[in-house]
C-alpha cells in the first residue's frame, strides 16, 4: 500500500458509501485511479466495506470486555466456540495472566449474566474470567491509518529483491523514471 491507497482508505473511513467521483475529487486524482485503487485493495483483501450497526438502536445496551484464562490444551476449541457465539464481537489471543480477550454485546445485564454463566462458564478449559462492563463507548471501529501513525505512516511492504522486487536495481530505476515523469506532469498516477 502506498500513500494514495491510504488516502483512499481515509476517505472511506468517514463514509463507506462515498462515490469514486467524490474520492477522486478530494484526492486530486482521476475517477479511474480512485476506482482502480479501491478495486485493488478489495481484491487483495486489504479492505472490505461492511455495514456497521449501532447496537443500542437494535436494543443492545450491555457491553463488556472479558479476559479469559483457558487451559492451553483447550484453547483452540474454546476459540472456535467463542467465535460461533453471536454475543462475541471481538476475540484475540493475548499474553499475560489471561490468554484470551473478548468483547461482548448483550441486550441487558441479565443477558450478559446468562452469557457469562451459561455459555462462557460452560466451555471446557475455561478456568478464570475477569469482566469489565463498558459504561459508555466514545469511539468504536476506528483503525489506524497513515495520518494517525505519526510522520512515517504505514510503510508499504516490499517484495523480495531476488525476483526483481521493490528493492531491485531495475525496480528502483523504473520507479525513479516514473517519479520524474509524474513530477514533470505535476500529477499523481
Amino acid at each position: 500500500m502506498d500513500e494514495l491507497d491510504l488516502a483512499v482508505l481515509e476517505q472511506l473511513k468517514t463514509d463507506g458509501r462515498k462515490s469514486f467521483a467524490q474520492i477522486a475529487r478530494a484526492l486530486g486524482v482521476s475517477l479511474n485511479v480512485a476506482r482502480r485503487r479501491y478495486e485493488k485493495m478489495v481484491a487483495s483483501g486489504a479492505m472490505r466495506i461492511i455495514c456497521v450497526v449501532d447496537p443500542r438502536q437494535m436494543g443492545y445496551s450491555a457491553f463488556a470486555s472479558v479476559y479469559v484464562k483457558v487451559e492451553p490444551p483447550c484453547l483452540r476449541s474454546s476459540i472456535e466456540q467463542l467465535m460461533a457465539s453471536p454475543q462475541v464481537t471481538w476475540l484475540a489471543e493475548m499474553t499475560g495472566s489471561f490468554n484470551l480477550a473478548i468483547d461482548v454485546c448483550c441486550r441487558d445485564t441479565d443477558h450478559l449474566h446468562e452469557f457469562l454463566t451459561q455459555q462462557l462458564g460452560k466451555i471446557e478449559g475455561v478456568r478464570e474470567t475477569q469482566t469489565s462492563i463498558y459504561l459508555r463507548v466514545h469511539k468504536a471501529l476506528s483503525l489506524p491509518t497513515h495520518r494517525s501513525l505519526g510522520p512515517e505512516g504505514i510503510r508499504p511492504r516490499r517484495a523480495r529483491t531476488e525476483r526483481g522486487g521493490a528493492d531491485s536495481p531495475k525496480h528502483r530505476h523504473e520507479e525513479a523514471r516514473a517519479t520524474r515523469r509524474n513530477t514533470n506532469k505535476g500529477g499523481l498516477r
